[in-house]
């Protein structure tokens, strides 16, 4: 009888020792999937804010040739005007 008790005890002992290390690798794997997700994250968020710089980047470059073309055509109406090529036809007001 006393043996068998032992052999109780141990195999209780055996499966308590197994239930820690499935909790422990639970706790661990949760903690590797939280750093993994943050990790993630963090990278996404950098791949976000490069596409942002360049789209801003890109945002001002468009405005850019945009008011270049206005400047060009401005430079050309001067240009007509300045060379005589256009005549303004202007009525005093009566």
């Amino acid at each position: 009888m006393f043996e068998s008790d032992a052999v109780l005890v141990r195999v209780k002992c055996v499966e308590e020792y197994n239930q820690s290390l499935v909790v422990a690798h639970k706790f661990q794997m949760r903690h590797l999937i939280w750093a993994a997700k943050r990790e993630i994250s963090i990278r996404y968020r950098e791949i976000l804010n490069a596409i942002k710089d360049k789209l801003v980047a890109k945002g001002r470059e468009a405005t850019t040739d945009i008011e270049l073309q206005e400047v060009a055509k401005n430079l050309g109406i001067l240009e007509v005007l300045h060379s005589g090529r256009l005549m303004l036809k202007w009525k005093w007001p009566s």
